[in-house]
């Protein structure tokens, strides 16, 4: 009874929130938890998929929800979509949820099956879902909450990861009695993601969406696709200076809406340009409801690092009887890198057993800011040269024509002193 009373007035200090859009559209599907967790036996993956959209400003019936087409579990022959349930058991349920959660949230069946005008609402495929495989726990908004009636039909109602076909597959909301209320949104199976961003299955994938139905792909593992208040970001670092320009909403993965702050950042822009070394960079969030009163604040530190040129000077044409040609003195760009190539030992190339097109490579920096360059020498080994006939006369004897052995293509000039 005192967790009831509890229950009722968060109830009432949450319908007096200021905190609800007001959105011209119908509905709009924001997230999916494709690949839920399960215990694979007693609690399969069918039974704890959900998905997250809301309404625009009209009251919206459950019982005017459909999904067309049926679930998109497979291109064709698709579970079939048994209506949303309001019951006893679904009641249960809610109260078993909202028992995990350890934020300030609240799961809210709609009263009298109607869901109020702009409101979140996350929809389960079932109501035998398991409260400990999918969490709760930091939710921190109101969330109305309706569930599938599922029947026991096996497998489940979103394609988990693969490469295989089919690839593209939709969700489809239509709005009963309302011809032009509909919602329809597609993912596709081989960009789901793990926990560390591979394309590879993994319980927790999650697709989100933007208004206009463009997917984002991420994994949050076994936590439901709720949005928990949190000024959590992922560092894009480490940049180079001569990195374009970075928009650090695109690396939000906390609560959205909220500030930037710190050197180089204008808006929600960071200017690495004129940066170096470790840059403090804070996102801060204030949030909107009722429940929450403290910002969330998180402060990282982007790495920055000068540019790098790793040009160098072609010399075009080399003698391999030079033998050793110093590297270092044809470069141009910055120093401390590394050479490679035909013959490279060091900063030093040994042109002796060389001859036709060699390439040598430079690299230099490390990380993001890090550039190679190559340039392609032409190395002539050519064979000693030898000069055959008499060198040697008596006076007044007339010398006979000398002769040698040119490479071919050679052009031999005489000369005398």
């Amino acid at each position: 009874m005192k967790k009831l009373s509890l229950y009722v007035l968060m109830f009432f200090a949450i319908t007096l929130q200021s905190n609800v859009w007001a959105q011209s559209g119908c509905i709009e599907i924001e997230s999916m938890l494709v690949d839920a967790c399960d215990d694979g036996f007693t609690n399969p993956e069918g039974l704890n998929e959900m998905f997250r959209f809301r309404n625009g400003n009209f009251e919206l019936a459950i019982s005017d929800i459909s999904i067309v087409n049926g679930w998109p579990s497979e291109s064709i022959n698709a579970l079939p979509f048994n209506g949303f349930v309001q019951n006893a058991s679904t009641a249960n349920k809610t109260v078993e949820l909202n028992n995990t959660i350890q934020s300030c949230g609240y799961l809210l069946e709609p009263p009298a099956g109607i869901i109020p005008a702009n409101r979140k609402v996350l929809a389960i495929t079932s109501y035998d879902v398991t409260a400990s495989l999918n969490s709760f726990a930091n939710l921190s908004d109101t969330l109305y909450l309706i569930y599938h009636q599922h029947t026991g039909e096996g497998g489940g109602h979103f394609l988990n990861q693969n490469t295989g076909s089919p690839q593209q597959q939709t969700l489809r909301i239509q709005i009963n009695g309302i011809n032009t209320c509909y919602e329809e949104v597609t993912y596709l199976r081989a960009s789901l993601v793990n926990a560390t961003g591979q394309n590879t299955p993994q319980n927790g994938a999650l697709v989100n969406f933007t208004d206009e139905g463009v997917a984002t792909y991420g994994n949050t593992g076994c936590m439901a696709p709720i949005e928990p208040f949190s000024a959590n970001w992922t560092n894009p670092g480490p940049l180079c200076q001569s990195a374009a320009l970075i928009n650090l909403n695109n690396y939000i993965t906390g609560t959205s809406g909220g500030t930037w702050s710190g050197e180089g950042v204008t808006g929600n822009t960071f200017d690495p340009s004129s940066l170096n070394g470790s840059i403090a960079v804070t996102y801060t969030v204030t949030p909107t409801n009722a429940c929450l009163t403290t910002p969330a604040s998180v402060t990282q530190n982007i790495l920055v690092s000068p540019g790098v040129d790793a040009s160098f000077t072609n010399p075009q044409t080399l003698c391999a009887s030079q033998g050793t040609l110093d590297l270092l003195s044809l470069l141009t760009g910055t120093p401390g890198g590394t050479w490679s190539g035909s013959g490279v030992l060091g900063s030093n190339v040994n042109l002796s057993n060389l001859n036709g097109s060699v390439q040598v490579n430079y690299t230099v920096g490390s990380g993001t800011c890090i550039d190679t360059d190559f340039q392609v020498f032409t190395v002539i080994n050519l064979q000693p040269l030898l000069i055959t006939g008499d060198t040697v006369y008596c006076n007044g004897e007339v010398p006979t024509v000398l002769s040698t052995n040119p490479a071919t293509g050679a052009q031999v000039n005489w000369y005398d002193d």
